[in-house]
């Protein structure tokens, strides 16, 4: 089953006047990003870096979760057998790749994955015996100009959870 969910930053916000409707110009400086037009330089550390997380039979590799400011790669592996959660927290990350894919392998663990207001997020996973929590607002479906990430794998008696954090300001779309 293939289901993509736009996470919105306000039910009554438009994008059919040019304007974003995922970010302003006053959000804060650790707020998230996503650059439309990003340098080689950046663009190469995306492609070029592969964040992994993991872990095996309650040993991890890693602290088993990945927050603050930094630059969302172009993939991300979870790897996980008989561990503690994993949790990706995107809120203040920087995203310069339009699609971001988080391959998942996922068992008696759980992955919660945060973002920011305005991230799109497509959910291609498969569960077994096994929960899939997202956050759905989907008032303004047609609105796509934010970044979008695609969880695929599977999970096996695990958790997989993607929740907003609205504690942070929507990600701010730098042109």
């Amino acid at each position: 089953m293939v289901a993509e969910y736009i996470i919105e930053a306000a039910l009554d916000e438009s994008c059919s006047d040019g304007s974003s409707a995922v970010g302003d110009t006053t959000n804060a400086q650790n707020g998230s990003r996503y650059y439309k037009n990003p340098t080689a330089e950046m663009l190469a550390e995306a492609e070029e870096k592969n964040m992994r997380m993991g872990g095996m039979i309650f040993i991890e590799k890693g602290s088993g979760v990945k927050r603050g400011k930094f630059l969302v790669p172009k993939t991300i592996t979870v790897s996980q057998f008989i561990t503690g959660g994993k949790e990706i927290d995107l809120s203040s990350a920087d995203f310069v790749v339009p699609v971001t894919t988080i391959y998942m392998k996922d068992f008696f663990g759980g992955i919660e994955l945060t973002v920011p207001l305005g991230v799109r997020v497509e959910e291609e996973s498969v569960g077994f015996l096994s929960d899939t929590h997202v956050t759905k607002k989907l008032a303004n479906a047609d609105c796509e100009t934010g970044p979008l990430i695609i969880l695929k794998g599977m999970h096996i008696l695990s958790d997989l959870s993607v929740k907003v954090n609205d504690k942070v300001p929507p990600i701010k779309i730098v042109e």
